[in-house]
């Protein structure tokens, strides 16, 4: 594991969060700032438990599913809760 710096990860997460609020997926989140897909998860899960609006739930493209961070919620129908 990585050691950062409180700064360095502030910085990481604003990262993380200012690319899911642009429309990127975990995912490439991840490959993007050199994190593991779980990592960014955790980020996204915990700023959007903080109220965070950055990491705002989204629709897919064709609005059948829920774009979520955490993999084994990785689409549920609108309306439902992971």
């Amino acid at each position: 594991m990585a050691v950062r710096s409180r700064e360095e990860a502030i910085a990481l997460r604003n990262e993380v969060l200012d690319l899911w609020a642009a429309g990127r997926l975990a995912g490439e989140i991840a490959e993007a700032v050199g994190i593991k897909r779980g990592y960014a998860d955790v980020i996204l899960c915990k700023a959007r438990s903080a109220g965070d609006p950055r990491a705002a739930w989204r629709e897919s493209v064709d609005g059948h599913a829920r774009i979520v961070p955490v993999a084994r919620h990785a689409a549920t129908l609108p309306g439902e809760h992971p």
